[in-house]
């Protein structure tokens, strides 16, 4: 017989998932980093009524708590599981009591929801061209970066000494040819992969994935939180990764519903998803792992911080992108979003107007601009950074110095070895590029005025200079900060002068890099002009797009953080690490191995979620399994003919590459020569009869063994 369900009334006991009660100043203050889901027991229900929640108006649960000396908090009703019914003569009896489940309703069943909130129509307009009103949003509670405000060292009022550059040793306009770079001895570098005893031209995708993820922290970290958390079946390394390579597939076509890849009725071209994906994993173990999964080494800090449960899962990824990965000569730092609608719940969420995917997350980050592999990222927190958190590393070297110790956080890999950093306007702070040559990193920033010029330029002099200069004349303005040396280029557009700091580099025409203006003169007449970039305008104009093309492929055609749709924001820092390091192997893969141009992102998506949903790894557990029936299992699933791709071969059990394209051997049983073998004995080559024959030969052996 059905249970009874209990009725709410005043003097009933119930509890709340804390994150619901409010008002959320008084939860916060008392529970500093509550865990998702943690629950607040033995409230007293003194009442019900309308109250605003969420922007609207709904039906509440008014009670007390002892925690809380008179002081009245409210949930909405359908999240107040009854623990204790009251007087019966106290029973609410109208239709407020169908909203209240028997049942608590679990934080996890939020993140089964597979949609984020829908967001304005002025975000949809953004998207199609039109314009958004930032002091609408701002009025709003968003924080708005917009491209105007000046950076917080180069303020007048931060800054005193703006517009007095008694702190500057200024000479004559002109260069003296030397390049203080190529002083250094420093040498043009190129990317590297820091592996010993291994070449990552004999190393599968599978092997590039696990080196450049996190596949340690997986290991000690993600998976223990799993298997604390799941009930059920212990989860492997090697089913972990068949759950990523899910995702990955998942996330190759876009519109069905995450239930749909897991029904198991025939696929129907005109409906439902495209495929399924039940014959590798279940949706009840899919959503399992899903909701176990966490991300935080250590417990929460005594101070509020909302960053605690992913700050060690970014500096993991950040520290094995330094350990296996050595960038180029010349790297381009630059800001990367990874999109999120919520400011509610949502740490650090800001609008950026002008970034295709304006709201979410913003992340500093640096890409090799050689290969284009992206290898640190810091998130930007904003107004959310928790007061009592101690001070960055670098963050003290300049006073007031922010994006100071921004840049040397970012490029402390590379500190020491000559390397390049190109950077647009909204790094131009004149005392981080000195601190960086201090450190043996040469860069070049694009100097632009936000409301005020840069801290020590004189912006308003520079144009001056360039008043009666053609088009495509260049010159370059000496000085000395701190005993320093530096210059600032400038060079005539039409209808600006386009201006740069750097530390390094001349006046000297690149011979290869030529360009053309188009413009009409003082008498309106067109006028056609070619010249070649100088060195600094040139690597400027060729390397300023590499962390915006890495972002593009991550966000266009299909991007893997929409996809991964949930309502537990912790699962976003992650996904946004898991798309970079998919972008990061293809680069890889590309630059290091074929030498060719990267594939198009959901094709190569949808080949490495093959090899992490047939991961060797979990082919060694099923065949490890004793009970009868998982051997039967593993019998059935292990066996799959494949063919070698391109390019490649077998030496022993390993797939290394192979000169010629289409590379065949004769099968085992010598009918003839094939590319083809069976996942569960990688480097034995088999034609269709081969394996017909060893799929017989294995299901019987495992029948006797049973």
């Amino acid at each position: 017989m059905p249970r009874k369900r209990k009725q709410m009334g005043t003097g009933a006991t119930v509890r709340v998932i804390k994150r619901f009660i409010h008002p959320s100043e008084l939860i916060r203050d008392k529970f500093k980093n509550p865990k998702k889901g943690e629950k607040l027991d033995d409230c007293l229900v003194i009442g019900r009524g309308e109250k605003v929640v969420s922007r609207k108006h709904q039906q509440c649960i008014i009670f007390r708590h002892g925690s809380f000396e008179n002081v009245e908090l409210y949930a909405v009703a359908r999240y107040c599981s009854i623990t204790k019914e009251g007087p019966e003569s106290e029973f609410f009896t109208d239709e407020i009591d169908e909203m209240i489940e028997e049942t608590f309703i679990e934080e996890a069943v939020l993140e089964e929801e597979t949609k984020e909130d829908e967001e304005s129509e002025q975000i949809e307009a953004h998207r199609h061209g039109g314009e958004i009103d930032s002091l609408d949003l701002t009025m709003a509670g968003l924080v708005v970066e917009n491209d105007n405000h000046p950076l917080f060292e180069n303020a007048t009022e931060n800054n005193p000494s703006n517009g007095n550059n008694a702190e500057v040793v200024w000479s004559e306009w002109g260069h003296s040819g030397i390049c203080y770079r190529r002083q250094s001895i420093a040498h043009t570098i190129m990317p590297a992969i820091k592996i010993q005893n291994k070449k990552t031209e004999t190393m599968t995708r599978l092997e590039l994935f696990e080196l450049f993820f996190v596949t340690d922290y997986i290991k000690e970290v993600i998976l223990v939180h799993i298997n604390k958390n799941i009930n059920g079946e212990t989860v492997t390394y090697g089913e972990f990764l068949r759950w990523l390579g899910i995702w990955f597939l998942i996330a190759s076509v876009v519109g069905p519903k995450r239930d749909s890849f897991f029904l198991n009725q025939p696929c129907d071209e005109f409906s439902e998803a495209p495929f399924r994906v039940s014959q590798y994993m279940s949706r009840r173990r899919f959503d399992k792992i899903l909701h176990a999964t966490r991300f935080h080494k250590t417990a929460a800090p005594d101070y509020p911080d909302r960053f605690w449960e992913v700050r060690e899962l970014i500096d993991a990824w950040n520290f094995n992108m330094t350990k296996i990965f050595q960038p180029g000569w010349v790297s381009c730092l630059d800001e990367s979003m990874s999109p999120w609608t919520n400011k509610y719940t949502c740490p650090g969420h800001m609008f950026i107007p002008r970034k295709p995917w304006p709201l979410g997350n913003e992340y500093h980050s640096i890409c090799c601009c050689t290969s284009g592999l992206m290898y640190a990222v810091e998130i930007v927190e904003g107004k959310d950074r928790p007061k009592e958190k101690p001070a960055e590393k670098f963050s003290t070297v300049v006073k007031n110095g922010s994006t100071t110790g921004l840049l040397l956080r970012l490029c402390e890999s590379i500190f020491h070895i000559g390397m390049v950093v190109i950077l647009d306007s909204g790094f131009c702070v004149l005392k981080a590029l000195i601190e960086l040559k201090k450190r043996g990193v040469f860069a070049s920033a694009l100097i632009k005025k936000r409301k005020y010029w840069p801290q020590h330029i004189k912006g308003d002099d520079i144009i001056k200079h360039f008043e009666k200069q053609k088009v495509g004349d260049t010159d370059s303005l000496p000085g000395t900060l701190h005993g320093v040396p530096f210059h600032v280029f400038a060079m005539k557009e039409p209808d600006y002068t386009m201006k740069v700091m750097s530390t390094y580099g001349t006046n000297e025409r690149n011979e290869k890099h030529r360009t053309r203006r188009v413009y009409k003169d003082e008498n309106k007449n067109q006028v056609s002009t070619s010249f070649h970039y100088p060195e600094i305008m040139s690597n400027h104009f060729k390397f300023r797009h590499a962390v915006d093309d890495h972002n593009a492929r991550r966000h266009s055609p299909i991007c893997l953080e929409h996809v991964w749709a949930t309502k537990y924001w912790p699962h976003r820092p992650f996904s946004f690490l898991l798309a970079v390091t998919e972008i990061n192997v293809n680069l890889e893969e590309a630059y290091f191995v074929t030498h060719n141009d990267p594939k198009p992102q959901i094709e190569y998506r949808k080949l490495l979620a093959q090899d992490l949903i047939h991961n060797e790894y979990l082919v060694q557990e099923q065949v490890q399994q004793k009970t009868r029936r998982s051997k039967r299992k593993a019998a059935l699933e292990v066996h799959c003919l494949r063919s070698l791709e391109p390019h490649r071969k077998f030496s022993g059990t390993k797939i290394i590459r192979a000169k010629s394209k289409y590379p065949q051997a004769t099968c085992i049983l010598g009918h003839r020569k094939v590319r083809t073998y069976c996942v569960c004995t990688p480097g034995v080559l088999r034609c269709d009869q081969c394996y017909a024959f060893h799929c017989i030969e294995v299901d019987y052996q495992s029948a006797n063994a049973d």
